[in-house]
């Protein structure tokens, strides 16, 4: 009896600004979890588009006067992805080994 192979699924960031593609990484999904991929997209959201003060207010306890979610990613369901706003964006989406976007299962 033959296994049918599954096929690798991968996380890929990419970075937009306006329109142009600048920045574009792929990782495996098993290198890195659901909370490590939000904290890399809320970093490099931070790099491109924040002053150490919106970075501070980032971090701090919610609720508190510096406080704010500017640079947290957003997401409907983790398995359509997450994406950081500002004039630079990231987006991190599934993909399959042949970098075609992966379709969520439908839910019914």
């Amino acid at each position: 009896m033959q296994r049918q192979r599954r096929a690798k699924r991968f996380w890929r960031i990419t970075g937009y600004k306006k329109f142009d593609t600048f920045f574009e990484v792929t990782i495996p999904i098993g290198c890195i979890t659901d909370a490590q991929l939000v904290g890399l997209l809320k970093c490099l959201s931070a790099k491109a588009n924040a002053s150490f003060e919106d970075i501070v207010g980032a971090y701090v306890k919610r609720g508190t006067r510096l406080a704010h979610d500017y640079l947290e990613p957003r997401s409907s369901f983790p398995q359509f992805g997450y994406w950081c706003t500002g004039d630079v964006q990231f987006v991190a989406g599934i993909v399959d080994e042949k970098g075609d976007r992966v379709e969520p299962p439908s839910l019914r």
